[in-house]
């Protein structure tokens, strides 16, 4: 997905909500979490080339209806299944579905910036379920889950503030996102 085909404002008021979950403090549920979640395995999981996604023409930040909507296809070659885990970026462990093609995962969500490789830690715990408002609700155990969980809460926030302040002086979404937590 290229930049220029995106909305910009509506990308802008997207990240900047996303944020607001990011800078909430955080709690025993998402203490839990971490703890549990950082005992699973990672692995470097493939991203399906840029070209096939855009053929795809999947909604971005969607990859649970993504996943689920491509496994339903029928695909006589290929064994297509669902596999719900954890993608790790920035330090964060963002609640993500891949594909999985005759066993072997593989990522068709597109995002803003393409990188054709992840790390992924598949987790057989996660649990959907739908809600009172049509939406479907994801659980670790009897744990919510949101958009996912900080390895590191309090340096989470400082860069979301950071982000958050890029956001809002008119910066290009994307670039705003694309910041070094060193920072």
């Amino acid at each position: 997905m290229g930049t220029d085909d995106i909305d910009l404002e509506a990308l802008r008021a997207e990240f900047l909500k996303i944020g607001e979950e990011w800078m909430q403090p955080p709690d025993q549920n998402e203490k839990k979490l971490l703890f549990q979640i950082s005992r699973l395995k990672m692995q470097t999981v493939q991203v399906a080339p840029e070209e096939q996604i855009a053929y795809m023409r999947m909604p971005p930040r969607q990859c649970h209806a993504n996943c689920e909507w491509y496994a339903e296809q029928p695909n006589p070659m290929h064994e297509i299944g669902v596999l719900r885990g954890w993608r790790l970026e920035n330090d964060v462990y963002i609640l993500h579905s891949v594909v999985t093609v005759d066993g072997q995962p593989l990522c068709i969500t597109p995002a803003e910036i393409y990188e054709p490789t992840m790390l992924f830690a598949a987790d057989k715990k996660i649990r959907r379920k739908a809600g009172d408002d049509s939406l479907y609700h994801y659980f670790r155990g009897s744990i919510p889950i949101g958009k996912g969980v900080r390895r590191d809460p309090e340096k989470t926030i400082e860069l979301t503030k950071k982000i958050r302040a890029r956001l809002l002086s008119g910066m290009h979404p994307v670039e705003a996102m694309n910041i070094d937590p060193e920072e």
